[in-house]
Formats: structure tokens, sequence, C-alpha cells
């Protein structure tokens, strides 16, 4: 099973190249074409120099503006296009949950909400949010579109942690291009490696500031889980049958659109 290629980004460790996995009819992922991170916005000069070095193209961003304004615009190489593609809701706005729980130092309070399964049912309930939310799908589609036009290649897309609305969009891509099932999953997973040092200094700062009496009840939120992306998955065979239905109905995917990312990012 082909291993994550990380870009090597002390601002961004959750960086790497889509590319490298096996795809349809024997063909390979594409490397140095698309890349998925997390925010950009503490990348250090020499990232920066890395970045340039792949001869990116253009950044799309799926934060909302409330995070941009919490977390900092991108830092980007000269002459990267950056557009906002914002997935968000405000009733699933994972980032906006933790603020509010963190702020109220509330520990029963802490606890009703994450405690006994209510993080993991609270990601679950995101993941399908992506499948039944008609924006959201729109957004998908059109970040999807936009990596069909070989012209904006190589192209990195991001959301805040780089995991849970980048993860599906990355699953998505990798089912259009042929990847199985087991490797998309392997893909998915590999955000916690990339997040395990930037999650372990969040916990160890709550628990230091005395933020939060249990600092753990966060951990269904700052990781990647199977479950979390199988509920995608299990509302797409609710809603659409499956995952091509998904793509032609839930996205509106075209046949040429799907052949083009196949010609642009298979070889």
């Amino acid at each position: 099973m082909a291993q994550p290629r990380w870009l090597g980004l002390s601002g961004a460790p959750n960086a790497r190249d889509v590319g490298g996995m096996p795809g349809a009819a024997g063909r390979s992922v594409r490397t140095g074409r698309v890349f998925r991170s997390e925010a950009l916005g503490r990348l250090t000069d020499d990232d920066l120099a890395r970045l340039a070095d792949t001869g990116l193209r253009a950044v799309v961003d799926l934060r909302g503006d409330s995070e941009v304004a919490q977390l900092g615009a991108d830092r980007l190489p000269p002459g990267v296009t950056a557009d906002q593609l914002s997935i968000l809701d405000g009733s699933m706005d994972l980032y906006r949950l933790m603020a509010e729980l963190i702020g109220e130092r509330d520990a029963e309070q802490q606890r009703d909400r994450l405690g006994d399964g209510g993080a993991e049912r609270f990601m679950a309930r995101l993941y399908r949010w992506f499948v039944t939310d008609a924006g959201a799908r729109a957004r998908f589609a059109t970040l999807l579109t936009r990596l069909a036009d070989g012209a904006r290649l190589p192209l990195l897309y991001h959301c805040t942690a780089g995991k849970d609305r980048t993860g599906w969009a990355t699953a998505i891509l990798l089912e259009i291009l042929g990847v199985d099932r087991a490797t998309i999953v392997a893909d998915y997973l590999a955000s916690n490696e990339g997040a395990r040092a930037a999650t372990a200094a969040i916990l160890a700062g709550l628990r230091k500031g005395h933020l939060m009496a249990e600092p753990e009840l966060l951990v269904p939120l700052l990781e990647v889980r199977e479950d979390y992306l199988a509920a995608a998955y299990d509302q797409v065979a609710r809603d659409f049958g499956d995952v091509d239905g998904f793509l032609a109905r839930g996205l509106g995917l075209t046949t040429a659109t799907r052949a083009a990312l196949v010609d642009a990012l298979l070889v």
C-alpha cells in the first residue's frame, strides 16, 4: 500500500501529495499535481521555498470566513492564485464548537457535550452533512471541477486541519481515479500521523492552562477515524445508491469532467 508522500512543511505537517497510489486499470495517481494540507498561515520561509519548488499554481481554501479570521490567511509563494471555497455550516462548525466549550471552562458542560460518545456522534453527523447538504455538495463538486482543469495544476486544497473536509474531498477524488477503498481509508487515516504533534500540543496547553479538566474529551474531534468516513459512505448509499450515483446526481459531475480528472491525474 502506498505510503503518504509528506511535503515536509514545518508549518503544515499534514501537507502531502495526493499522488503515488494505484488507480484504475493498472495506472497510478500522478505525483506533483494535487496536494492536500491543513491551513497554510504558519508556513516558514523555508516552507514557502519548498512549496514554490513544486511548481504550485493554485490554492483552494475550504475554510469559512470565521476560521480565516481566527487562524489567519494563508502564506503562499509569489504567483500562486488563491481562492476561498467555503464548506461550512453554523450547526456543523467543529471549530466553533471547540472554541465555545473551551471558552466556557465548564467541565460539566464539556463532559455532557463530548463524553459518552457525544464527540464521535458529532463527527458522524458532520460527515453525513457533507453528503446531505446541497451547498456542501456543490462546493465539493466545484473543487473537483477545478482539479479537472489541467491549466490550474499543480493545485493544493485545504481546510483548517486538513482532515475532514479535505479528507472527504480526497476520498471522492480517489474514488473517481479508481483507487481501492482500503487505500483510500489508509490515506485518510494518515492525517492522524500528520497531526500527532499538534494534537499533543493542544491537549497539553489546555491542561496547563486549566481550560479543560478532561482535555482528552476533545480527542475524537481532533482525530480522523474510520467510522467517520464510513458514515459519509453510508449516507451516500442511503441517498444515492452508490458512489457513481453520488458523483452523477449528488455532485452533478459530468462524464466529461470525470474523464478529464482521469486524464489529468492518472499515469
